[in-house]
Parts: structure tokens; sequence; C-alpha cells
């Protein structure tokens, strides 16, 4: 049995002894620091971007917009330590009333009978106003 010196060896080497190499895993975990660092930097880069733009577009096109004058209005305030209690009593119902009628025309609507030879009657408009 050979004796190896496993101080020298990688993690990936030391599980790959004396199996097959070329079949792709060992090249996948030599290369994933590389491959995560290309992805960090990505994506740093892509989050930069995404505050970046919007900021350089507003200074660009901002002499193009006035900016809005705004007024703070102070409302008050309410000092909600000196509120009573008070019960909920709800208002008591309003009878209803009946509709008033509008002194207006109101048309009376003929019924339009829609036959396979026609219309048969069919109001002018002339006659409802």
């Amino acid at each position: 049995m050979p004796i190896t010196n496993y101080n020298s060896l990688s993690f990936t080497d030391i599980i790959f002894e004396g199996r097959n190499k070329s079949y792709g895993a060992y090249e996948l975990r030599n290369s994933y620091n590389q491959t995560m660092g290309k992805a960090l930097v990505r994506a740093v880069v892509i989050f930069a971007l995404l505050f970046a733009v919007p900021i350089g577009i507003n200074k660009l096109v901002s002499h193009y917009f006035p900016a809005v004058k705004t007024t703070l209005v102070d409302i008050g305030t309410t000092d909600f330590d000196n509120v009573q209690d008070q019960p909920y009593t709800p208002e008591p119902p309003k009878p209803e009333q009946p509709p008033q009628q509008s002194g207006g025309k109101t048309v009376k609507s003929g019924l339009i009978v829609v036959s396979s030879t026609g219309v048969d009657t069919l109001p002018q408009i002339d006659s409802i106003a």
C-alpha cells in the first residue's frame, strides 16, 4: 500500500483519490471557488446598477421637470389622556319616505312587436318629446 502525504493534497484530491476524475465532478469541485467568485461579482454589479441607473437618469433629466413646491400644514394634536369613555348609542332609524314625484314630463313607452315581416309599431322621435 503506497504511503501518501495528505498534508499537501486538497480536500477534492483526497475525495477523488483512486476514483474516475474525468467524468466532470472533479473539475466542478476544483472550479467551484472561481465560479462563486464570478457570480458574486456579477450579482454586486447588477445590484449596484439597479440603484445607480435611476439616480443617474434623475440627474440627467431633472432640469426638464421643475421641482414641486410643497408646504407643510400643522393640523394640531389630540391629547388622548383626557379622552373620556362614553358608551356608544346608535342613532334611531329615520322613517322611510316614499320617493317624491317630479313634475316633469313622462313618456309612455309602447310595446314594439318585431315579427318576421318587420316592425309593427315604431314610435317617432317627435311623438316622444
